[in-house]
């Protein structure tokens, strides 16, 4: 692929680095000699199974996909999304299993980071700000899933709601598809009740309520959050993208 056309492919996961840690030209040159080539997946398509070996580290360049568990009569627990730029199975054991099984909810565009890990982990010391980057990347994955315990095991279904798009709102801003405030948002309403234990009905419900209360705006796939501040006074937010992006500084 002509590097302009892999730069303009990789512009999430590039803003992502950025937004992580102050990486140069030089780490940009190797991180895009570094992608193996883009695979692309339809909406729906299994990329891990919960239990198997995974395979290696991918990034997502484009598209959601999203981490489940499935009981043995079909319901499902979503514990969380990975987005365009955000990576999944990289991690410091060779060859591990999948905790979750990991679904596309959209069509992806992903691309092999094996050849990146030894930078990632610190094995290679020539590239210390993709290091940093990726150690703030796996505190915010944890952050993530603090706050995915939040919502589930103490807020209510208005909170919940409103916690988890500030919380997505803040991550596709920093793949720079975010304004700060307007973000595309591709989950249904059936994909949100089974991420914070509603209903369908529930889900839209309280939806209703955001919109004729005027704090967001939605025309499927847009939201608009319209008073940030508020929203997060209401559902007690704290932008961890924000604490960790202080490290070191």
């Amino acid at each position: 692929m002509p590097r302009a056309a892999l730069l303009a492919q990789s512009s999430a996961l590039i803003s992502r680095f950025r937004s992580l840690a102050p990486i140069s030209e030089t780490d940009i040159n190797f991180l895009m000699s570094s992608l193996g080539p883009v695979e692309r997946y339809p909406n729906g398509t299994e990329l891990l199974r919960e239990g198997e070996v995974i395979p290696g580290p991918r990034y997502i360049l484009d598209g959601w996909a999203l981490r489940t568990r499935y009981l043995s009569d079909g319901r499902r627990q979503i514990f969380g999304f990975v987005l365009p730029g955000e990576a999944y199975g990289l991690c410091e054991r060779e060859r591990p299993l999948a905790l979750t099984s990991l679904i596309t909810c959209t069509a992806v565009a992903l691309c092999d980071a094996s050849a990146l890990r030894p930078a990632c982990l610190g094995l290679d010391p020539d590239f210390p700000q993709i290091t940093r980057a990726h150690q703030r990347a796996t505190a915010l994955d944890e952050a993530y899933l603090l706050h995915q315990i939040i919502r589930i095991g103490r807020q209510t279904a208005y909170e919940r709601l409103v916690h988890l798009f500030l919380e997505l709102n803040s991550r596709c801003h920093a793949a720079g598809l975010s304004d700060g405030s307007t973000f595309e948002m591709p989950l249904t309403q059936e994909v949100l009740a089974d991420c914070l234990g509603l209903s369908i009905v529930h889900v839209n419900r309280t939806l209703q309520t955001l919109r004729r209360e005027q704090l967001i705006e939605q025309r499927s796939p847009i939201v608009t959050i319209r008073d940030k501040e508020k929203l997060m006074m209401i559902a007690e937010y704290s932008d961890p993208q924000v604490a960790v992006s202080r490290w070191g500084n």
